[in-house]
């Protein structure tokens, strides 16, 4: 059984593990960052640990990037460790898919949710 990394060390893994997603896509950091809506040099502190690194923002990248979260934690973790993580995966994905459609809605960017009868 492996020993479990500390907590930092797994940012890191993670860390590393988007920057050469990035650098596969041929994705400059400062085009993300606009798509993101975030100012220039936020994913260098992002990925360089100046800022926590939460799933909400790995979710916002690998979006960005056309990458599906799932394949992306495989590729970091493998498929055992991947199935242990993959349903907080989903429910953080979930969360981060509900807070931005009621952003969406809030700056009037999706539609009003209909009314049940």
């Amino acid at each position: 059984m492996e020993k479990a990394e500390k907590p930092g060390e797994e940012v890191q893994r993670v860390s590393e593990a988007l920057r050469e997603a990035i650098r596969r896509r041929k994705t400059s950091q400062r085009q993300i960052e606009r798509v993101l809506g975030q100012g220039k040099g936020y994913l260098s502190q992002l990925l360089g640990g100046n800022v926590d690194l939460k799933l909400k923002h790995v979710f916002a990248v690998l979006e960005v990037l056309g990458l599906a979260a799932d394949e992306f934690f495989l590729g970091i973790y493998g498929r055992s460790d991947a199935v242990a993580v993959k349903s907080q995966v989903q429910r953080d994905l979930a969360e981060l898919k509900s807070r931005v459609a009621r952003l969406e809605q809030k700056v009037g960017l999706a539609p009003e949710p209909a009314s049940r009868l």
